[in-house]
């Protein structure tokens, strides 16, 4: 008869050590599975980043350029200009400084155009960071409460073995 008992309590020790590992193993895999899609959204925003960084590269690039080709085109009206009214410097003078001016307003624009795009991709690798940190520490939470559910389980599973055994 304490054969049958004894074997009847290995067999329960068998099930509840095999349903803790089959559950260690399942909150291995979810934990697996939930770090595979962080990467997959860290790295779908890095893709992104890195595609809006080359196209705002691009657009830099066209609007050098544009740059270049309007200073070509007052570096041609400049020549005209001195052809045409070269005894008029005061008139010449402040259109160059005009169009310095234009330039340099152009150039203003777009620095501030390139700084609050660059905020705005910090901001959001904050925003990401933050809810990346959030969602692995509601993971270790649930997680933990998982664990803890699993030990009571356990413990009233076993103490209700020995209540059946006691005679």
């Amino acid at each position: 008869m304490d054969e049958r008992k004894e074997k009847e309590i290995q067999l329960a020790q068998n099930n509840v050590s095999l349903q803790l590992n089959v559950a260690k193993q399942e909150r291995k895999e979810a934990t697996q599975i939930a770090l595979r899609k962080v990467d997959e959204q860290i790295q779908a925003v890095r893709l992104d980043l890195i595609t809006e960084e080359r196209e705002r590269m691009e657009e830099i690039e066209r609007q050098r350029g544009v740059i270049v080709e309007q200073l070509e085109l007052f570096q041609r009206d400049l020549d005209e200009e001195r052809n045409m009214r070269a005894d008029d410097n005061e008139f010449i003078i402040r259109r160059i400084g005009d169009k310095i001016q234009k330039f340099q307003e152009v150039m203003e624009i777009e620095k501030k155009v390139r700084e609050e795009t660059e905020n705005v991709l910090f901001k959001l690798l904050e925003d990401m960071d933050y809810k990346f940190q959030s969602e692995m520490e509601r993971e270790k939470k649930v997680q933990e409460r998982s664990q803890e559910e699993m030990l009571k389980l356990l413990e009233t599973t076993c103490a209700r073995i020995e209540n059946q055994l006691s005679p």
